[in-house]
């Protein structure tokens, strides 16, 4: 469904989705409502992934928590029927 991986020391998450599943109108809503804690880059969809960067704007965020939360929104979104 989706992969996480987090570089510490360079402050950042990524994560990649099957655009199969995951609808890239709400993985894009996700980026923009998540815009206020965090810098949210949508690449490109590739061999069937859309791929996203998060860079957490203040210290504290726990880089696997934002990766969770991110990807629960993003469910939520397709759940309730937005995309």
């Amino acid at each position: 469904m989706s992969e996480i991986s987090a570089d510490v020391a360079k402050g950042e998450v990524r994560l990649s989705f099957n655009s199969g599943f995951y609808g890239r109108g709400a993985i894009e809503q996700a980026g923009k409502d998540f815009s206020e804690s965090c810098e949210v880059e949508v690449d490109d969809e590739r061999d069937g992934r859309i791929g996203v960067v998060l860079r957490p704007k203040a210290a504290g965020l726990e880089p696997g928590v934002l990766a969770d939360e991110f990807c629960n929104y993003v469910l939520g979104l397709i759940q309730n029927a937005i995309f």
